[in-house]
């Protein structure tokens, strides 16, 4: 793949400065967490900070990684309240934002928009565990389980390890997909806690979506949804709404990043696992992104063109003779 090419991350011009997205100009800087990056061990704003089209509990935000670091080699990251903070390479509460720079793939999106706050534009495009479902699901889906009644799909999501110690880095940890009504989810164990001590850890409290407060580790259900993504136009940029996941380090411990995001924990696990997670593998080709398109669009229940008009150019010849046989008055300019 080029530069251009597969999964990055947002770098801090781009957010805060000279060359700001103009769709973040319209939308923010802020964006929301998802379930599944809580559960992955991502910190989130409990009341106060909520994206602009969604005052939900799904509109909680967080902090994500840029690619940018600052003078003394700690990596800059858009807090909970969209504003400029930095975190250490190795620190794993920071959730993951990606972005996609492929113009192929947005020359073949973007007409497929979805009109959004303020003006933004935006897309869906692959999938991917992001919320819970509602608790009577959960319950269905954890007997069902147990019963051995759950149908895996054969495709599964690579996180890191929950509660890996620092120093260990990334740790892959794979959990597979099931299918139950037609719908997809995974079962994953939360990683959210707080060290205490020397290789220990405790339970921290959380709270999903579902508006729940978590007390223990468990297994919990997650729901395989289509990812949203902000539409910038002028630099053929697809910027995904919600940060999708948390846990992975940007870079080893005992490595400082020295401005070459190819070379980094991160960049790896975006081109090796979660370009593969969303279903955007290497080889996305233009063919595969208008089935993915098309299979879009089928869930959103959007038709384009269901008369099958064509829109080819005629002369004004056939303009006349069309609007003469038809008895319809037609103007010529």
């Amino acid at each position: 793949m080029n530069s251009n090419e597969g999964l990055t991350l947002l770098k801090e011009e781009e957010i805060w400065e000279n060359k700001k997205l103009e769709v973040l100009e319209k939308y923010g800087t802020i964006a929301a967490i998802s379930d599944l990056a809580i559960l992955t061990g991502g910190s989130y704003s409990f009341e106060i900070n909520r994206i602009p089209d969604d005052g939900s509990m799904k509109g909680r935000t967080c902090s994500y990684f840029t690619q940018s670091s600052d003078i003394l080699g700690n990596i800059i990251i858009g807090n909970e309240a969209g504003n400029m903070g930095s975190t250490l390479q190795f620190f794993r509460q920071v959730a993951i934002r990606p972005i996609i720079k492929n113009p192929d793939i947005f020359d073949l999106l973007w007409r497929n928009k979805i009109n959004g706050y303020n003006d933004c534009e935006e897309v869906e495009l692959g999938e991917y565990p992001q919320y819970v479902p509602d608790s009577d699901i959960q319950e269905v889906l954890e007997n069902e389980y147990h019963d051995g009644n759950m149908k895996k799909t054969g495709k599964n999501y690579t996180f890191n390890k929950a509660n890996v110690d620092d120093s260990k880095g990334f740790q892959p940890i794979n959990y597979d997909e099931y299918e139950y009504n037609n719908k997809k989810y995974i079962r994953i164990e939360s990683a959210s806690s707080i060290k205490a001590g020397t290789n220990k850890y405790v339970i921290k409290p959380f709270i999903l979506s579902d508006g729940k407060l978590y007390t223990d580790y468990g297994r919990i259900w997650i729901k395989v949804s289509p990812v949203r993504w902000l539409i910038d136009r002028k630099t053929k940029t697809l910027i995904s709404k919600r940060c999708l996941l948390s846990g992975i380090p940007f870079q080893s411990k005992d490595k400082d990043y020295d401005g070459n995001f190819s070379a980094t924990v991160m960049k790896e696990y975006l081109d090796n696992y979660m370009i593969k997670d969303l279903g955007l593998d290497n080889s996305l080709s233009s063919k595969k992104t208008n089935s993915i398109v098309k299979n879009t669009n089928k869930e959103r229940n959007f038709k384009q063109n269901p008369y099958n008009l064509t829109f080819d150019s005629v002369s004004e010849e056939e303009i006349i003779k069309g609007s003469i046989e038809s008895g319809v008055a037609v103007f010529l300019h």
